[in-house]
């Protein structure tokens, strides 16, 4: 039923010819308005959140923490030295997640097309085909922002446009706590002015670029053929360009589409790094994980993506394709070094490292993986599938 009223929505808004509502929520510095929520005497404290290990760097900070000096990102020891009287406290993302999990019930009330955004705090919904029940878009919007705040108890800016991307800078403008809506057709208008650095997409290092070229505007980064946007942003130009110029097509997906491949294996670094041999001894720790599932499986995967985020939150994804069917240690290893090093291009520490795989597929007999390899490959399996059998022996004690 839930799948059929989904079908009939997207006819109404993409074969009826109207302007796409797309709104986006953000509940800013989520993770300090819940410890507020659970703890009122920090209502107007400067508060912190960061692990309390060594080397440990913020996670997020209250505006009165960022008011003496305290950035996202920073080590803590300094976070505590420019704010002595901050209060600290850990970050609990199961907490977020579960918080985000009871805005997505209000949310359906409104529309059957949900998406959480890849950032903690943040949803989008399509409000294209409810306006015919439920009246303008804005004011759709306001009414869910103040449902949710008698729900949860915080609430969230939001953004609404034409495009996933706009209604998020649409939403940033209104942190924190208020709204922001940009009529069809002034896409381009609204995003002319508006400083590079709110539009979502663009990295630390295209940014520093730019501003080395004086260029820290949409409207003047416009002005840049895509040729000299290949200069600087090198084989994303023509995303940055179609950015600049407001061009989103992407759909909202509703909650039941499976959002892609999700990681299966996961580290977390302890501390932060941007050290190479530790980061490429955690992947290839994640790799044998990631072959030995495969294996026992009976499977292979033809894509290895490799997800990282960064110590200021930037989350980056890069994959790499294989020829043929990988499931040895070898092949999987060469996607993964060959993902990695498509993402990894900034100098900032690394917080998490995780590897997804795609294009799966079943090998022909359990008994006989080879007949899926190429010949070349085969020693390569025999040597993975003895280790896989010393692994079942002897446990987590061999790689």
């Amino acid at each position: 039923m839930y799948r059929q009223c989904t079908l009939h929505f997207l006819h109404i808004c993409y074969h009826h010819g109207m302007d796409r509502a797309i709104l986006h929520l953000n509940f800013v510095n989520l993770a300090v308005g819940l410890e507020r929520l659970r703890d009122s005497s920090l209502a107007e404290r400067p508060l912190i959140i960061a692990p309390t290990t060594d080397r440990a760097l913020v996670h997020a900070a209250s505006r009165e923490a960022e008011g003496d000096g305290v950035r996202r990102g920073m080590p803590l020891a300094a976070a505590r030295r420019r704010c002595p009287r901050a209060v600290v406290r850990p970050p609990r993302p199961e907490r977020y997640k579960r918080f985000m999990a009871r805005c997505t019930g209000p949310a359906l009330a409104f529309s059957p097309l949900v998406e959480p955004g890849r950032g903690m705090g943040h949803l989008y919904l399509d409000l294209s085909g409810s306006r015919r029940l439920l009246g303008p878009a804005p004011a759709m919007a306001r009414r869910l922002q103040q449902e949710l705040h008698r729900a949860t108890g915080l609430s969230p800016a939001w953004g609404l446009a034409t495009s996933r991307m706009v209604a998020r800078v649409a939403g940033r403008l209104a942190r924190p706590d208020g709204g922001c809506v940009v009529a069809p057709g002034t896409e381009q208008e609204f995003l002319a002015p508006l400083p590079l650095a709110l539009l979502p997409g663009l990295q630390g290092h295209d940014l520093a670029r730019l501003g080395e070229l004086n260029i820290r505007t949409v409207a003047q980064a416009r002005r840049l053929s895509l040729q000299e946007l290949a200069v600087v942003c090198g084989q994303r130009a023509r995303q940055v360009q179609r950015l600049l110029h407001a061009i989103d097509p992407r759909p909202v997906r509703p909650l039941s589409t499976p959002p892609g491949p999700e990681p299966l294996f996961i580290h977390r670094f302890s501390p932060d790094t941007n050290q190479e041999d530790v980061v490429l001894a955690a992947l290839h720790d994640l790799v044998l994980q990631v072959g030995r599932r495969l294996r026992r499986q009976g499977r292979g995967c033809r894509r290895l993506a490799v997800h990282l985020e960064y110590s200021d939150g930037l989350e980056v994804v890069r994959q790499a394709a294989a020829r043929d069917v990988a499931a040895d240690n070898h092949a999987l290893h060469g996607l993964a070094v060959t993902a990695l090093y498509r993402c990894w291009r900034r100098r900032v520490r690394l917080r998490r490292l995780a590897l997804s795989c795609s294009g799966l597929r079943t090998l022909v007999r359990q008994l006989s993986l080879f007949e899926d390899i190429e010949r070349k490959n085969v020693k390569s399996m025999q040597i993975s599938m003895a280790l896989d059998a010393i692994y079942q022996r002897f446990g987590a004690a061999m790689p």
